[in-house]
């Protein structure tokens, strides 16, 4: 069908909203920004296609006007009814939010003049343009954008909505600084690249989650893969997977772990690292629990960039560990660290009992910059606690130790046979554990 869409400009929707300029353009539906007459205020209208874009013709009278172009063939005409009454019901779960990072929705349509969404206009940018003006985002920013998003999925998902297509494009920058999410869960701006086989729309290719893109059941935590996604493209000016047609594209999101965005940036901060990294699992239960935990992960990075995070929902080091169980043999320094770890333990489990309270304070030795051999070098307390977090770095020797926590020099004081404390250390690897 011949897109048509400038024949719409100049149009007064049901008397009320007039059309006065193209914002943009999509596979399904074509937003103009207008005046609503009514209220005398500037709105976006968001216009579906669906064959109802009008072809000049003349009326009875002998005047120019649109009519609609031809019936379409049955399995377009059906399609067209499902997409528009999806288009109308989603709209009505959109209106319910009213948040200053939600694009708010004023108004929607589906009889008279088509089916359209009347929106707040935003004067801005979309984060796709910044992303491809600046190619990689500064931290700052990034974290800011991030921000904003977060507490829009918030707001989305306390209402049961998932937004199931965030990504740079619905993602605004308004002039005056706000972070504007729009599209929540309204019939999306398709492109071609953007449907996979079969013809059903599941999201963006780049961005879909890999249940979306394996057609299961999606809840709040693809919206944070998706923000995942769009965080690797802001922090390395790429996506993680890249491949010419979508149908690659999801497979790879289902199938293929994403690199360590330090590949491409080594200059990214870890604790950023470690956020994105966590919102990229392929499984939900892996993730974040909610966005408000990512959130919190994030205010965590705004107030000290340096962060490095001993865990979120779960330990990641425990996973490392029964990784490392089925590797063992490769690793055979940290094999015997283990091994010094669980022999103190045992000696520390068979000594008698002192029935008199025992206070011990100890100073932590660094041995950040060192190659780390094993436990028993350090000369620690049974009750301190070894826990290793292993960071993809080839170009340092194996082993070696990027970061402890706590630092070196700090006292720890603990008090009775049942306190203890964490050593935790980032470890060099030449092999990615997962």
């Amino acid at each position: 069908m011949e897109d048509r869409t400038e024949a719409w400009l100049g149009r007064v929707l049901d008397e009320r909203y007039h059309l006065q300029e193209i914002l943009g353009s999509g596979g399904s539906a074509v937003v103009f920004g207008a005046e609503d007459l009514l209220l005398h205020r500037r709105v976006a209208v968001k216009l579906l296609r669906a064959g109802r874009a009008p072809e000049e013709g003349v009326g009875a009278s002998g005047e120019k006007k649109g009519s609609i172009s031809e019936e379409a063939p049955d399995k377009e005409a059906e399609a067209a009814r499902l997409n528009r009454a999806a288009f109308l019901r989603e709209a009505q779960a959109a209106a319910v939010l009213s948040h200053p990072n939600i694009v708010t929705v004023f108004d929607a349509s589906g009889e008279g003049d088509g089916t359209y969404l009347v929106m707040e206009r935003v004067d801005g940018v979309s984060l796709a343009r910044r992303c491809a003006e600046k190619g990689v985002i500064p931290l700052a920013e990034l974290l800011y954008v991030a921000h904003g998003v977060l507490e829009a999925l918030e707001e989305a998902h306390r209402h049961g909505i998932v937004h199931r297509d965030i990504k740079p494009e619905n993602i605004l920058l308004t002039a005056s600084g706000e972070v504007k999410v729009t599209d929540f869960g309204i019939a999306k701006m398709t492109a071609a690249r953007d449907t996979l086989s079969g013809g059903r729309v599941l999201g963006t290719a780049d961005t879909i989650s890999p249940e979306q893109a394996s057609g299961r059941n999606v809840d709040a935590r693809s919206d944070l893969y998706s923000l995942g996604v769009v965080l690797y493209r802001m922090a390395t000016g790429r996506y993680p997977f890249e491949a010419e047609d979508a149908d690659t594209l999801s497979f790879l999101h289902v199938t293929e772990r994403p690199k360590y965005p330090s590949t491409f940036r080594p200059d990214i901060p870890p604790g950023l690292e470690q956020i994105i990294l966590t919102a990229l699992e392929k499984k939900p239960e892996k993730r974040f629990p909610d966005a408000e935990t990512m959130r919190h992960a994030v205010e965590c990075l705004m107030q000290n960039p340096g962060r490095r995070f001993r865990r979120f929902r779960q330990s990641r080091s425990r996973h490392l560990f029964l990784s490392f169980a089925k590797h063992g043999a490769l690793y055979p320094a940290v094999g015997g660290m283990l091994a010094a770890v669980l022999m103190l333990g045992i000696l520390w489990l068979t000594l008698p009992p002192d029935p008199r309270p025992t206070v011990t304070v100890m100073e932590v030795p660094t041995i950040e910059g060192t190659v780390f051999s094993s436990a028993a070098s350090l000369g620690l307390d049974g009750r301190i606690a070894i826990e290793i977090q292993y960071e993809l770095r080839p170009d340092l020797p194996e082993g070696t130790v990027l970061h402890q926590e706590p630092a070196g020099g700090t006292l720890l004081k603990l008090d009775g046979e049942e306190d203890g404390a964490t050593l935790t250390l980032t470890v060099s690897s030449h092999r990615l554990i997962s």
